[in-house]
């Protein structure tokens, strides 16, 4: 269970690479300690709240063993995931914006089901309560994000 944090740790360059395209598209260059200390932050948070949610919640349902195995699936899909998304940029990049959009939603949507399918094998959850923890998963996330892009705010020159 733990050693799957390591995950976190050894992905932690390629995220790295994909704050500084958002950074870039922020238009925040160069990009000052605060910002990639504020960034760090909230990368180690990511990945940490939705497994701490889950584990309040498997405790009380009493599916310690279920949220073991679903961490560590969700942790090691942190491979899967970025690649995707590098693709997905990557992808994006050549194709016009509206493509490209198209392109991240799609890479959204294929990410959102296997998350539920990890759910679903792992936590051993009928379809509405994996699409709960997507649901969940997704909306923490969100916060996090909202939360960040408010913070970065003070660091977008004027007129970008």
């Amino acid at each position: 269970f733990w050693r799957s944090f390591w995950v976190v740790l050894i992905l932690a360059p390629a995220q790295a690479v994909l704050v500084a395209i958002n950074l870039a598209e922020l238009k925040i260059e160069p990009a000052s300690g605060h910002v990639w200390l504020l960034e760090t932050g909230f990368y180690i948070l990511d990945a940490l709240l939705l497994p701490a949610v889950l584990s309040e919640l498997a405790l009380r349902r009493g599916r310690i063993p279920q949220f073991v195995a679903f961490t560590v699936a969700y942790n090691s899909a942190q491979n899967l995931i970025i690649g995707l998304w590098f693709a997905a940029i990557g992808l994006g990049s050549m194709l016009p914006q509206e493509a490209a959009f198209v392109v991240q939603l799609l890479t959204l949507g294929v990410l959102l089901f296997y998350e539920y399918r990890i759910a679903r094998i792992a936590f051993d959850l009928a379809p509405l309560p994996a699409t709960g923890v997507v649901v969940l998963s997704l909306a923490l996330s969100l916060a996090l994000q909202s939360i960040n892009t408010g913070l970065l705010q003070a660091y977008i020159p004027a007129g970008a």
